[in-house]
This record gives C-alpha cells, sequence and structure tokens, in this order.
C-alpha cells in the first residue's frame, strides 16, 4: 500500500468537529452564515 493515492482509505473517510458552545443560540446564528457548517447532532452537558 502507498501512501497518497486516490485509493487510500483514508482519502474516503469522513470528516467530523465537536464544538462546544456555552451560548447555543449565539452559536446556531454564527454558524447559520457559515457554508458547509450546520448541526447534525446536539447533545446535552455542562458548559465549560
Amino acid at each position: 500500500m502507498s501512501t497518497g493515492t486516490p485509493d487510500a482509505p483514508l482519502s474516503r473517510a469522513g470528516v467530523a468537529t465537536r464544538l462546544p458552545a456555552r451560548y447555543l443560540e449565539r452559536a446556531r446564528r454564527f454558524c447559520a452564515g457559515k457554508p458547509g457548517l450546520h448541526p447534525v447532532d446536539e447533545r446535552p452537558g455542562p458548559a465549560p
């Protein structure tokens, strides 16, 4: 297996980012105007 080839496993891998937010409405407004940023999942938890 060589690296950097189009058939490498990582070239097909998805990427996800989880961003904690204390002020959810503010975070939603921020992300709403950015291409490619949209919430997929929300989980309750303590805010830092």
